[in-house]
């Protein structure tokens, strides 16, 4: 899992520089191309679901930390926020999965 961790984590971080390197507004259309490039990094080249799962939380912990830690905010409110917006997106997800069994993120 460390192998594919690192690589998780340097695919990432060239997402990040790539989306960095447009300018602009973060359109809905720009969100969703967003979300498939990291499923697509962190699922790529056989790695697992719990792997990619695991990969996907250490980066948003850290983006957690580093973002309460910039914005000067409580660490524990900026942790709430995002427990509570991986909760939104995944019944949503679910939702979507639901009236639609062919959906495949």
């Amino acid at each position: 899992m460390s192998e594919n961790t690192e690589w998780l984590k340097e695919a990432l971080r060239q997402a990040a520089q790539e989306s960095a390197l447009q300018t602009g507004e973060l359109t809905e259309q720009r969100f969703d191309q967003l979300v498939e490039k990291l499923i697509y990094t962190a699922t790529a080249d056989g790695v697992l679901p719990p792997d990619a799962l695991a990969a996907l939380a250490k980066a948003l912990g850290t983006l957690s930390a580093f973002s309460a830690r910039r914005e000067g905010l409580p660490h524990d409110e900026v942790l709430s926020a995002t427990k509570c917006s991986v909760e939104a997106y995944a019944n949503m997800a679910e939702a979507v999965m639901k009236s639609n069994p062919d959906f495949d993120p």
